[in-house]
């Protein structure tokens, strides 16, 4: 009765014979599986054109989706966005945010804190985004090298003291928006 569907590029889903994205997939999901009483989705890339697509089917059938959608947003600074390599900017989330309003659909993000590079400056226009759009989200890790990945070969490590003061800080900022949000969606979410 319930269907999680996850992946970590679930949004670039695309099949090449019917030509269906996920946001297809998603109506023929509520259209002919009448069983089916919730749908939730995990991660979705807020650089797709997609994304906008699977607010909309969410925000539209309420009755089958947890009103609630999960990005990959990593951060909040534009600066450790390109250092990531990520292929959307603050902007992009801003725009997310708002058509997830619109729709009556909760944001949630994935996030990183600490990337090699992150000042004080770049981790604070994290946190004035954070308090400007107000995401949900547990989802909140520290970044650790990788050994093999570009990022464990750069410069300028944030020292573990000040990850773990910054970790702190934004778990006790989402503290806050659980306090303030209706939280009938992020619960539902996370009880999948």
């Amino acid at each position: 009765k319930k269907v999680v569907l996850c992946g970590t590029e679930i949004a670039a889903y695309y099949d090449e014979t019917t030509g269906y994205k996920l946001s297809d997939v998603l109506k023929h999901l509520i259209q002919d599986i009448p069983s089916i009483r919730k749908i939730v989705l995990t991660a979705i890339d807020p650089a797709t054109k997609e994304s906008e697509e699977i607010i909309k089917v969410i925000g539209s059938n309420e009755r089958y989706f947890v009103p609630y959608i999960l990005i990959g947003a990593q951060c909040g600074s534009d600066t450790i966005l390109r250092a990531m390599k990520r292929r959307h900017n603050v902007e992009r989330l801003r725009y997310i945010h708002k058509l997830a309003k619109e729709y009556g659909v909760t944001v949630g993000w994935d996030m990183i804190i600490g990337f090699p590079g992150e000042t004080d400056e770049l981790f604070n226009e994290t946190v004035e985004l954070m308090k400007e759009l107000k995401p949900l989200t547990h989802n909140i890790f520290m970044y650790s090298d990788r050994e093999g990945t570009p990022a464990s070969k750069f410069p300028n490590k944030v020292p573990k003291a000040t990850l773990l003061k910054r970790d702190t800080f934004v778990h006790n900022l989402m503290c806050q928006y659980y306090k303030e949000a209706p939280s009938k969606a992020y619960d539902e979410y996370y009880d999948s």
